[in-house]
């Protein structure tokens, strides 16, 4: 990772450490595995854009019902230049060294997180099916995969309380489908308070309440919470 290329449109824009940058600590490669799980969705979503934006300048020439040209001009011209500032704001800490990237952990993967969903509101505006239908728009990272990242920055002593697990929720604008690992210290004294406990998976957590199925969160739970087996 300490090599990543940025690329945009299939062009490289930079290297996120450079060529010469020294050896990661483990804070640094936890961070950069949060911006390496986004990236290609980032990236796949800022290219859509820059599509969407080309399709309104397409039909400013014919515009539709409820348009003119110079209005569908105007928003393919806002829609790119949204684009390339998302595109920046993405890449704004490219170049930093190491030891800032980890100084700086916690204000970088904030202004990550932020930019993700802000490029996702812009996909899920109602114009760009309009304009732009059949259009192929990339998953994001699944929520497996998110909750790895967070547990890896956990284990690292960075701080991830602020982040979220993002999911899509009825549009292609993501939003925050739980609290990702800021919960975890707080469930034993949940537990103890509702004299409830989770069986999961043969494991009992405290006694009665059993789960058929495991989301990724109860996961980690099982894997927080003191354990006892059940007979």
């Amino acid at each position: 990772m300490m090599g990543e290329q940025i690329r945009f449109g299939g062009r490289v824009v930079g290297g996120f450490l450079g060529t010469d940058a020294p050896p990661q600590s483990a804070i640094v490669a936890a961070v950069l595995a949060y911006r390496g799980a986004w990236d290609a969705y980032v990236l796949a979503v800022l290219r859509n854009l820059t599509s969407v934006a080309d399709s309104f300048d397409a039909v400013a020439g014919q515009p539709p019902a409820g348009f003119t040209s110079d209005e569908l001009r105007k928003l393919g011209a806002a829609y790119r230049d949204q684009a390339q500032a998302m595109l920046a704001a993405w890449n704004q800490f490219a170049g930093l060294k190491p030891n800032q990237i980890e100084e700086q952990s916690g204000v970088i993967l904030k202004a990550w997180e932020e930019t993700i969903v802000k490029i996702s509101s812009l996909a899920a505006d109602e114009k760009v099916d309009r304009f732009a239908p059949g259009m192929k728009w990339p998953d994001p990272p699944s929520q497996d995969v998110q909750h790895k990242v967070l547990s890896d920055l956990q284990a690292v002593a960075v701080d991830p309380s602020f982040l979220g697990i993002l999911g899509l929720t009825g549009s292609r604008a993501l939003q925050k489908v739980d609290g990702g690992l800021s919960g975890l210290a707080a469930i034993p004294e949940w537990i103890a308070a509702h004299k409830t406990g989770l069986i999961v998976g043969g494991v009992a957590l405290g006694g009665v309440v059993v789960l058929g199925a495991l989301s990724p969160y109860v996961k980690l739970l099982a894997a927080a919470v003191p354990r006892r087996r059940t007979a």
